[in-house]
């Protein structure tokens, strides 16, 4: 496929027009409004269908927002004049009231679909769906003498982001191509003096999923703003380190694997899988929470999940650490083990490098059996009947709050539903986990706090 370019973006919006001057007389006249900056015009829509695609060539699609026009000035306050007989003399007029700036556009919608698969073989497929950037306000018109300047416009409010997405009825292959994708929301125009400024627009996203196998990592991405979710209806493969600066991360598939390589987010991370295997130092990270919901998860010899406030693990199947493998969190670590059988492993065999569960806060891990009344817990190889009765030793696996071994009511909260009923906490932290990329103001403090042990190459 080679096209080269395809345009639909938003026209911008006109400047707003000045404001008239006052006339001059016994008292000068006030200078009139200056007119408001037009709106940007919303991205357009851009659909390319197949039965299936191989990209060779660059290829550039704009669907982004107009900019907000800026807001006319002010016109001048006109002078009075002087009365010699009377002895008096006449106020000048207002100066005009500076226009606000326009609203920027909000970003359209690209796609890129097929029934069958897609390759990119060379050149970078770039979409620009960004929304447009508010207008500046206009400037209060100048007084006539003795009157006063008039107050200046407020800035236009930028455009939202907007969405890109790429679905493949097959597989899609990287074999030399790239993706750039800009989804980020436009700057909010700068008001005048005293005047408050437009606001930002919130990012938008790009999906890319196909019904087969998919192996992307960071390498296939050129600059990327805003969300990115990836999804394979067979098995989503990270080949290298991919991070998200601007937006969350969704990642979904059959199997989801990482080996040696790591995936994260700037915000928040949630994964959907059948299965999750992270092997050889791999890593799962979100500076905000990380969310992983799938049918069984493995990691092993040193790899990890980590976020710098919440981290929750749900499994209807196994949760198992292995070699030196651990689940972190800069506040709470909830572990839901959901079915009959659901154990969690800390090192399934005795003499391994040990493994741990670690919450960076007091009295904070919730280990959760949704399907059990007893068990659900081999440590170094050991069967724990009571996870209740469990205690770290020292230089073993185990679990560990604020840096010291945790225990069932001394930083770790163990719950068998068969036994005690639902845990409390459990759907309503499920529920703010999946809410929002910005979550509570609450989060984003703690998101914005430095993350003790957390890292990333």
């Amino acid at each position: 496929m080679s096209v080269g370019s395809i345009s639909a973006r938003g026209g911008a919006g006109g400047a707003g027009g000045r404001g008239g001057d006052g006339g001059g007389s016994s008292s000068g006249g006030n200078g009139g409004a200056g007119g408001a900056g037009g709106n940007g015009g919303a991205g357009g829509t851009v659909a390319v269908t197949a039965g299936s695609i191989t990209l060779a060539d660059s290829i550039t699609v704009d669907a982004y927002g107009g900019d907000g026009g800026r807001g006319g000035n002010g016109g001048r306050g006109g002078s009075g004049s002087s009365c010699s007989e009377c002895g008096s003399f006449g106020g000048g007029g207002f100066g005009g009231t500076g226009g606000n700036g326009g609203t920027g556009g909000r970003g359209g919608t690209v796609s890129l679909m097929t029934s069958g698969a897609i390759a990119l073989t060379g050149g970078t497929f770039t979409a620009r769906v960004h929304g447009g950037n508010g207008g500046s306000a206009g400037s209060g018109g100048s007084a006539g003498y003795g009157g006063s300047t008039g107050a200046s416009g407020a800035g236009g409010n930028a455009g939202d982001g907007g969405a890109a997405s790429i679905a493949a009825g097959g597989s899609i292959t990287f074999a030399g191509g790239t993706i750039s994708i800009d989804a980020s929301g436009g700057s909010g125009g700068s008001g005048g003096s005293g005047s408050s400024n437009g606001l930002d627009g919130n990012n938008g996203s790009t999906l890319i999923g196909a019904t087969g196998d998919m192996s992307v990592g960071g390498s296939n991405f050129g600059s990327m703003y805003g969300g990115l979710g990836l999804f394979a209806g067979g098995t989503l493969n990270i080949t290298d380190n991919l991070w998200v600066n601007s937006g969350s991360l969704v990642l979904g598939g059959g199997a989801v694997v990482l080996n040696g390589t790591q995936a994260g987010s700037s915000y928040d991370t949630l994964v959907a899988a059948g299965s999750l295997l992270l092997d050889s130092g791999a890593s799962m990270l979100a500076d905000g929470n990380l969310v992983v919901i799938a049918g069984s998860v493995m990691l092993d010899n040193g790899s990890y999940l980590s976020s710098g406030v919440n981290t929750s693990v749900t499994s209807v199947g196994d949760i198992r650490l292995n070699n030196g493998s651990t689940i972190y969190a800069g506040n709470d670590i909830q572990l839901n083990l959901a079915g009959p059988t659901s154990t969690l492993y800390l090192n399934d065999m005795p003499a391994a490098s040990p493994s741990s569960v670690q919450a960076n806060s007091p009295d904070t891990i919730y280990l959760n059996y949704l399907g059990r009344s007893s068990g659900g817990l081999v440590v170094d190889g050991g069967i724990v009947d009571n996870a209740r009765n469990f205690r770290t030793e020292e230089g073993g696996s185990g679990f560990f709050a604020n840096g010291l071994p945790a225990f069932s009511g001394a930083g770790l909260e163990v719950t068998y539903l068969n036994l005690d009923g639902p845990p409390g906490d459990f759907f309503n932290t499920i529920a703010k986990f999946l809410g929002s990329n910005e979550g509570s103001d609450e989060t984003d403090k703690k998101r914005k706090a430095k993350k003790v042990g957390m890292c990333r190459s």
